[in-house]
This record gives C-alpha cells, structure tokens and sequence, in this order.
C-alpha cells in the first residue's frame, strides 16, 4: 500500500479520551520543510499526539543493562505540552517515563531537551510530545508543533580534576 501523504513516513495520530484533535502536517519546519502540529479542541478529557514508530535500540545495545539516552526536540506552543518516553520489551508491554515539561514559549521555534534511563529488556523506545488540557496563554486553542526528533546514547562526564567534599 501507499503511503498516506498527509502523514510523515513512520508517524501516526494517537490520543484517547473525549476531545476533538486537530492534526496537521505543515509545510513548515525549525530545519527544514516540515513539521507536525497537535491542536485540542471540545478537551473533556484525555490527551492527543502525534508518534513515531518504536525506535530499535542500537544492535551494540545489552538489553540487560540500563542505557542513558538523550532526547532533543524543537517545539513552539502556546500552552505547556508533555513530554513521555514509552518503552517496549521484547514481549511488546510498554513502560513510561514522564520527562520535564517544556516551557511556554512565544509560539517561535525553542530547543527542548533532557536525559531518560531506559529500562532493563527494553527493546525499542519513542518520546512523544502531547496535549492534555484545553488552556492557552492567548485565549486560542491550545497546540503544540514540533520538528527535528532525535535520541542519542547519553554519557555522563565527569569532572576534570580531583574535588573533595568536607561535610562537618
């Protein structure tokens, strides 16, 4: 089958609950020609978001040790989105981790980034901004668009010369 054009390859709409999304694939992007945009309306309850598909975890990766990785993204909003990575075992039950929220911005393009520890037997993984809520800062309907997802093995660095603590 074809893929659906007004959809990114490997993306799709997710949400759940009593709410009226609007999802856009715009002709617009922080590093390029597009981006994906979330709009809520009629919110009761629940939330709404745009996915990519699983990511598998590097073929280097020991899926019985705890991984660090990275997560940046670009977002302009008018209301204060969420940030969730959802993991997958090999047996494909999901795990999450709520990641900082971004802040509100002034609807032009900002980094967001943070660090997450993936779970033991984690096979595959996404991070997903989403809506929950029906406030804005300007009176509209809240959104949030995003653009330029990436993860990456995250590793801590130390410090460059010998400290010591002295606790009396």
């Amino acid at each position: 089958s074809l893929a659906d054009p007004e959809l990114p390859a490997g993306w799709s709409h997710a949400g759940w609950g009593t709410n009226t999304p609007i999802y856009e694939y715009l002709n617009d992007g922080h590093d390029g020609s597009h981006s994906v945009k979330v709009t809520m309306t009629n919110y009761v309850d629940g939330d709404a978001k745009w996915m990519y598909d699983p990511q598998p975890l590097s073929a280097d990766t020991d899926s019985d040790l705890d991984e660090d990785c990275g997560f940046t993204a670009w977002y302009k909003t008018n209301t204060v989105p969420h940030v969730v990575a959802r993991f997958l075992d090999a047996d494909n039950n999901e795990s999450f981790f709520g990641m900082p929220n971004p802040e509100l911005n002034d609807g032009q393009w900002h980094p967001y980034s943070d660090e997450f520890n993936v779970p033991k037997g984690t096979v595959s993984v996404t991070v997903f901004m989403y809506l929950a809520g029906d406030a804005s800062n300007d009176g509209q309907a809240p959104y949030v668009e995003t653009d330029d997802y990436h993860i990456v093995p995250y590793a801590y660095t130390g410090f460059d010369r010998p400290l010591i603590t002295l606790t009396f």
